[in-house]
Parts: structure tokens; C-alpha cells; sequence
């Protein structure tokens, strides 16, 4: 089969990072320190030079001649890539420099300064960027976890699939700050306020073009895992996951609009599914389906369960880890975040989340009173607190104090005390709950790995590090 136009690994290249990331996954090191080592070693080096380059050349061109002053390659792909962290890399300063300059009305004077020759090739940039700027990559971790649990190596075959996550990651995201109007990612700007400078009115429309074509160069490493071992129908799958994600997104857009007092947890994580679990489910039952398939499926002999049992068990896990990964993401922003702007807007914006469902459930299993005032001041049903004069009933008020979460003397519905007392509601009651069906997760997907352990699907070393992501994910402070 001709490798002509489409993303070929050169075999050995990225050996000595192959080994490395290997003796990563045998190590006792904490999930946080091997996926971030997978990451700096490995995942990003790999999408960068054996993905992006081939997906678009003029920009690699322009960030290449940008570049040729660094004394090494090595240097040259950091500043590229930045890290994620530190803010500073070559391609998103020059993004950000275009934008600004743009944004103030010198489109000659930015076009002068910047690395691109002109606006479209600007915005294939930013697609790149949104690859390239970051991010914790425990979509691939995980793909890269699985491949080495069943195989006991990794190959260009879980590489080029989680290359495949990321780039599809990043299409979702750059569509996702557009639509909801968010103006930072991963501490940058984001495409939705760079586009805006670039395009000005048509800046939603560039944006979500963006996202369209950086989905589509997922399409080349997929094809390539074919070549890699990955058998043509399982590597398919991955564009059935794209689809899914754009079923999550859609529901979740519907979710905006619905009230929390009509919605249940099934709803929320049916969502899940889609937006938060597409992805992370995919790349894994890629690797499983692969490693069953094909012949080399090294622990098959010590096996003790069919094919359709280990699939199911994965899927299982996976299933639980996606709650616990959307729960984690939430509970951050209304209980740990230093975001204090993002938790906000969340309450603003009265954003349907795991902690306010289960708190509309703790409330309910105290008082029905309790719960309906909650529902009715988060879902602005003011006709049900209100009295004539727009000031909220002094039965309600009664009510609120006998809950230990006051509503101020004389509030109005709609005022400014709304956002602040629906907070305070949910730390007191949303708490505990939340905790309780998060904990109920960890253990269903800990009883999977339980089980794939016992009938030698998996050492015991692996099943431990998927124990500890699951655990991971959800505890995590970023």
C-alpha cells in the first residue's frame, strides 16, 4: 500500500522515546509524573514532527524560518510547542502579535510583523496552535497505557491513534470557546479572540472552519495506523468517535437551555458520553480491539475471558473513568478552583453541572421545600418566590434561614445575592452527594480492573496505574 501524501513514521526514529516512556509505565511514579513525562518525551515530539509538518507545510515553513536563528532542533521544537505552561512560544506570540495589531486597525503593519503571508494561512496557525499549546494529553496517555497493558511495548500504532485524540481534542475545542464565547485557553487568548481580530465579524465563521479542517487532519494518522497493524475496521471506529463527539456537543447545547428541576443525572451523563467520553473511550477500544484481533496479542494464552468479556470490561472502566473525569472537571470549578471568573459564570450562566444535580438531590433527600427554592431561583422561576412587589416572599426568606443559607432581608428577584447564595447552596448540600456518586464510579471501575486482573488480562502493576488514574482524574487541582 502506497504511503504517497499521508503520515509514514520513519521507523526508529522515536525509538530511544518509545523506551523511555516504557520503563515510564514500569515505574511506581504517580499518575501525574508519567503522564506528564509521556507528554514532554514522547506525545507531543511525535504529533508535532510526525503529524502536523505533513498536514500543513506552509505553516511548518513559516515556524521553521521563524525559528532557524535557535541553535538546535531540540530548542526550535520547544519554543514551538511552549510547553504549555510557560506562555511564551514562538507561534503563539506571533499569533498574538497578528491579532493585537490587527485588532487596533493595522492590518498592513501586523501582516508586516507577523510570520504568515497572509490571513488564511494566520488561521490554519491557529489551528496548529490549539494542537500544539498544551494541554495534559491523558487522551493519548491513556490509548499509549492500553496498547502497552495488552502488548507490553509501545508502537507507532497507539501513537498515531492518540495523535489522532489530540488533533480531534483541539478541533472540539477551538469550536467550543466560540460558541460559548470563552476569551482564554489554556491560560492564551483564544481562537474565538484571535479570530475576532483577524476577521472581525466573520470571525465565527473562520473559527469554526478552523475547527472543521483541524478535524480533519485527524483523518492522515488514522489512515496510517492501518499501515501500522491497526485492522481497517477498528481504526474506522475513530471517525464513529467524531461523530459522537459532535452528539455530546449537541447536547450540551440543549442542556443549556433546559432547567435543572427537569433534568437528571442519566441526562448529564448521557451527555458525558459524548462530549467528555468520546474520545477517551475511543482511542482505548481502538487499542483493545487491535491487540484482540490481530495475532500478537501477547497475554492471550494466560487469558482466562473471551474476547467480548475483556472488550466489555474495558468499556466499562472507561465508561466509569469518563464520569469521573467530567465530575473532577466540575467539582474543581464550584468547590477548588482559583478561577474564581470561570466558577462564577458557571452559576451566571446557570450551567447544569454534577454538583448542582446532586445537589438539587441532597436537597430533596432533606426537604422538598429546601430543594424547590433552590430549583426555582436557579431555573429563574421567579413566579413561585415572588411577591407583587418583586421582593422575594418572606416564606421563602423563612425557609432559606431554616436551611442555614439566608436570602437577604430584602432581595429582589434577579438581583446580584442570586449568584452567591446558589453557590453557597451548593457547598452546603452538593458536597457530600457529589462525593458519594463520584466515589460509586471509582468503584465500578475499579471492580473492572479488578476482574481483568484476575483473569491475567492484565499485570498487576498495570491494573494499578488504571486504578490510579481513575482516582487521578477525579482529584486532580488542574
Amino acid at each position: 500500500m502506497s504511503n504517497k501524501g499521508r503520515v509514514s513514521p520513519e521507523t526508529g526514529l522515536f525509538q530511544p522515546e518509545m523506551d523511555g516512556a516504557e520503563l515510564t509505565l514500569q515505574s511506581d511514579q504517580k499518575p501525574k509524573e508519567w503522564v506528564s513525562k509521556l507528554k514532554n518525551e514522547l506525545i507531543d515530539e511525535y504529533i508535532w514532527s510526525e503529524v502536523l509538518r505533513e498536514q500543513n507545510s506552509g505553516v511548518a515553513n513559516s515556524i521553521n524560518e521563524v525559528a532557524d536563528e535557535l541553535e538546535t532542533a531540540e530548542d526550535e521544537l520547544n519554543e514551538i510547542k511552549n510547553g504549555g505552561e510557560t506562555g511564551d512560544g514562538i507561534l503563539y506570540d506571533e499569533l498574538t502579535n497578528l491579532g493585537v495589531k490587527l485588532n487596533n486597525g493595522s492590518t498592513k503593519e501586523a501582516f508586516e510583523q507577523s510570520i504568515f503571508d497572509d490571513m488564511i494561512e494566520a488561521s490554519d496557525g491557529l489551528g496548529i496552535d490549539y494542537v500544539l499549546r498544551g494541554g495534559k494529553r491523558l487522551r493519548p496517555a491513556m490509548t499509549l497505557l492500553t496498547e502497552y497493558g495488552l502488548e507490553g511495548e509501545i508502537t507507532d500504532k497507539g501513537l498515531l491513534i492518540g495523535a489522532a485524540q489530540e488533533i480531534i481534542h483541539a478541533s472540539s475545542l477551538a469550536q467550543d470557546d466560540e460558541m460559548d464565547g470563552d476569551k482564554v485557553r489554556r491560560d492564551k487568548l483564544s481562537t474565538e479572540r484571535l479570530n475576532r481580530a483577524l476577521f472581525e465579524d466573520k470571525g465565527y465563521d473562520q473559527s469554526m472552519l478552523d475547527g472543521n479542517k483541524v478535524e480533519a487532519w485527524a483523518g492522515k494518522p488514522v489512515v496510517a495506523s492501518i499501515d501500522e497493524g491497526v485492522p481497517t475496521a477498528t481504526a474506522q471506529e475513530a471517525f464513529t468517535v467524531e461523530a459522537d463527539l459532535q452528539d455530546g456537543q449537541k447536547r450540551d447545547i440543549d442542556m443549556e437551555n433546559a432547567d435543572l428541576g427537569e433534568t437528571e443525572l442519566e441526562d448529564y451523563e448521557h451527555m458525558i458520553e459524548g462530549k467528555t467520553g468520546a474520545l477517551y473511550r475511543g482511542g482505548v477500544e481502538i487499542m483493545v480491539e487491535t491487540h484482540l484481533e490481530n495475532k500478537d496479542y501477547s497475554r492471550k494464552d494466560q487469558c482466562n475471558l473471551d474476547n467480548e468479556d475483556v472488550h466489555s470490561l474495558f468499556t466499562e472502566y472507561m465508561d466509569s473513568f469518563n464520569k469521573l473525569f467530567q465530575a473532577g472537571d466540575d467539582m474543581i470549578e464550584i468547590f477548588n478552583s482559583d478561577d474564581v471568573e470561570k466558577s462564577t459564570s458557571d452559576i451566571e450562566n446557570r450551567k447544569i453541572t454534577f454538583p448542582a444535580l446532586n445537589t438539587k438531590y441532597g436537597l430533596e433527600n432533606v426537604d422538598n421545600d429546601y430543594a424547590g427554592i433552590f430549583l426555582d431561583v436557579f431555573d429563574r422561576k421567579y413566579d413561585q418566590i415572588a411577591d407583587q412587589n418583586g421582593e422575594v416572599s418572606s416564606e421563602v426568606k423563612q425557609t432559606a434561614s431554616e436551611m442555614g443559607v439566608e436570602i437577604p432581608s430584602e432581595a429582589q428577584v434577579g438581583g446580584d445575592w442570586e449568584n452567591q447564595w446558589i453557590t453557597d447552596v451548593i457547598h452546603e448540600y452538593g458536597h457530600a452527594p457529589s462525593t458519594s456518586r463520584a466515589d460509586e464510579y471509582i468503584q465500578r471501575a475499579e471492580g473492572a480492573i479488578d476482574r481483568l486482573q484476575e483473569n491475567n488480562v492484565l499485570e498487576e502493576e498495570i491494573a494499578d496505574k488504571y486504578r490510579e488514574m481513575a482516582g487521578f482524574v477525579y482529584n486532580r487541582d488542574t
